[in-house]
């Protein structure tokens, strides 16, 4: 979730100061395009200072995926669903 605020925090203002980790590097690492199925992707990969780190050369959106879902689960386990409808 950290690197997911570093991240979020860093395209708000094309900088970031004061990062909450050493993971929140992109680094471009490719492109994908079929015009014909208006496919347009750009793929980006989280950088670590620790490449040993579990999110080391993950791709952007399998890491957004995963925020989404923790922050899910805690909105789900301390009933806050109904609160955001």
């Amino acid at each position: 979730m950290l690197i997911c605020s570093d991240i979020a925090n860093r395209s708000k203002h094309y900088s970031l100061k004061k990062a909450k980790t050493n993971s929140s590097q992109l680094e471009y690492a490719g492109i994908h395009i079929e015009p014909s199925k208006g496919i347009h992707k750009e793929y980006r990969w989280i950088a670590a200072d620790n490449e040993k780190g579990p999110y080391h050369q993950t791709e952007i959106r399998e890491l957004l995926e995963e925020c989404w879902t923790t922050w899910q689960k805690l909105i789900n386990k301390h009933y806050l669903s109904e609160a955001l409808n």
